[in-house]
């Protein structure tokens, strides 16, 4: 384990222990009758192959037991490391799984750290990209090497020299819809590399920018240059590809272009008659908004800003930026005071988008989402920001909007106020657990 993390502290040897030992109880599972027992939240998430084709599901105790010794490991990777805090969540749940589906029983620590050791050298390997590019154009030369980058305008000899694949065929067709590919190798598990190559493509192309600004009159003012591995940024579907040096095929992704609002049946039903949505439009339209109504113009633009922007990280910080303008007073202890300001208006605010029961997750999983975001801004970390963290902040940012919208038609006139009121509730609630 030493090459791969730094080595548990007594504290965290103790968390593991206990955590090990909780999964050991019968209190851990639950073990229903039949299927319509399964009532519990994310079940799938709980389920645990028992020999015989049989299962049981982690309760919540239990989850949260699994939860805190895949933190602990995650926490344990040494700075430089080639997998991510996901691969490392994987090789734990991989070595409960296959413990639990063999002996009825939870791995010892040995055998965990065993277990991740070998889930994760068996994941590393060198993998090469190879993924359409907007903005530039190769006219004079068919390929271009640039250190560890190669640009060319024929992707399918690149392919050739390094793999075999039946999707080859679809090179023709992909091709004509760009002039410019860009390819790297990067070394570390599928989603470190995917991640990596994103950062490192982003780099790149900055510094192919940065010299057009130097050499063109509008310096890079009308420049658009970007990878395409999104639908947001395509011309038609999104096709790239990559490949590691232990297969002999190459992985063909697709995605399709981005979903396009319907403004029709439902949709346009609750558009129409939605209260806080025609309360928005007002408030958009409105000349001489109150301190809170002009708040809430602002996080509109930021939304839109966010909404278009191509960037994960950069949308994820936007969001962010709507959130803090309802909460102007958090100067000291700003992240708990956010978390529990959000927390209760997004249980208590009146649309019952949360259950009061998940007070407690949801106030972690703001702390969480807002960490990263410290990260992103202080530390210029592009790291761990994942879509699913994007697509969880930007339903937020709709449910507070809403929310505030109902705040004005209630008299709140300020942020301060609304503020001042999720504290007060937040406040009266005994059962939130800040330290999990």
């Amino acid at each position: 384990m030493e090459n791969l993390f730094t080595k548990l502290s007594r504290k965290q040897l103790r968390i593991v222990t206990r955590c090990l030992t909780q999964l050991e109880r019968k209190s851990a599972y639950h073990f229903p009758n039949s299927l319509r027992d399964l009532t519990f939240p994310e079940y799938l998430q709980r389920e645990v192959k028992l020999p015989n084709n049989r299962a049981t599901y982690l309760t919540d105790s239990g989850l949260e037991a699994l939860d805190r010794v895949q933190e602990t490991y995650s926490s344990l990777r040494k700075n430089g490391s080639h997998f991510t805090e996901n691969d490392v969540k994987l090789a734990v749940r991989g070595s409960f799984n296959y413990h639990m589906a063999h002996f009825i029983k939870a791995p010892s620590v040995e055998e965990l750290q065993n277990d991740i050791h070998s889930y994760l050298f068996e994941k590393l390997t060198h993998r090469t990209f190879l993924v359409p590019i907007n903005g530039i154009s190769l006219k004079k030369y068919k390929t271009i090497k640039l250190i560890d980058f190669t640009l060319t305008r024929d992707p399918k000899s690149l392919t050739e020299k390094s793999t075999k694949t039946d999707k080859l065929g679809d090179f023709d067709l992909v091709a004509c819809n760009y002039h410019c590919w860009l390819s790297w190798r990067c070394f570390g598990t599928s989603d470190f590399a995917d991640s990596e190559f994103r950062i490192k493509a982003r780099q790149f192309l900055a510094i192919i920018s940065t010299t057009a600004a130097i050499l063109y009159e509008n310096g890079s003012y009308s420049l658009s240059v970007n990878y395409v591995m999104e639908p947001r940024n395509a011309i038609t579907a999104v096709d790239w590809f990559s490949w590691s040096e232990r297969s002999n095929y190459i992985t063909y992704h697709r995605h399709f272009m981005p979903q396009k609002i319907e403004l029709s049946g439902f949709f346009l039903e609750y558009v129409l008659k939605e209260g806080e949505i025609r309360n928005l439009n007002r408030i958009v339209c409105k000349g001489d908004p109150t301190s809170l109504e002009r708040s809430i113009q602002t996080a509109l633009l930021w939304s839109y800003e966010a909404n278009n922007d191509d960037l994960l990280t950069a949308r994820f910080v936007k969001y962010w930026t709507c959130i803090e303008l309802f909460f102007p007073n958090s100067q000291r202890a700003v992240r708990e005071t956010i978390a529990a300001g959000l927390s209760s208006i997004l249980i208590f605010g009146g649309i019952d988008m949360i259950p009061t029961s998940e007070i407690t997750k949801t106030y972690k999983e703001i702390t969480r989402l807002y960490n990263l975001r410290s990260r992103a801004i202080h530390g210029g970390s592009h790291e761990s920001i994942t879509t699913n963290d994007v697509m969880t902040l930007s339903r937020w940012i709709g449910w507070l909007l809403m929310t505030m919208s109902s705040f004005t038609r209630r008299g709140y006139t300020d942020a301060r106020q609304v503020e001042a009121q999720a504290k007060k509730l937040i406040s009266g609630l005994p059962t939130i657990n800040r330290d999990g």
